[in-house]
């Protein structure tokens, strides 16, 4: 008696035999990998992504708070030389403060950018 089992060869699914002669069961093998997305429906497959980014996204925070404190130590921190020094460090801290909750109000952001088009304009 032969028995039949599914595999997956070459991306497809195909019937392999599963039992031979002796009705000892035998294992199809691929060096293909299934991709198992594309089997799952839009939503499952946004929601797997999601997840997938967001834990990039927490990976790579401690080393970007790291840098950013790096960059902070050495560049706010060292003495201007000239007005456009100043006007860097200064454009560079307001876009940290607009960054923050009470900077997000509506009424706040016009006048940040207005600054920061100021600190451009006038550090030239």
């Amino acid at each position: 008696m032969r028995r039949w089992g599914w595999a997956v060869l070459d991306g497809d699914i195909g019937t392999v035999e599963a039992g031979n002669a002796r009705g000892r069961w035998q294992r199809a093998m691929t060096d293909k990998l299934a991709e198992l997305d594309e089997h799952r429906g839009m939503a499952a497959q946004r929601s797997t992504e999601t997840r997938r980014r967001i834990c990039e996204v927490q990976a790579d925070q401690p080393v970007l708070r790291h840098r950013q404190q790096e960059f902070e130590r050495y560049a706010v921190t060292a003495r201007s030389t000239s007005w456009p020094d100043v006007a860097e460090k200064a454009r560079y801290l307001i876009q940290l403060l607009a960054i923050t909750p009470e900077a997000r109000d509506a009424r706040r952001q016009p006048r940040i950018a207005s600054v920061l088009e100021d600190l451009a304009r006038l550090s030239e």
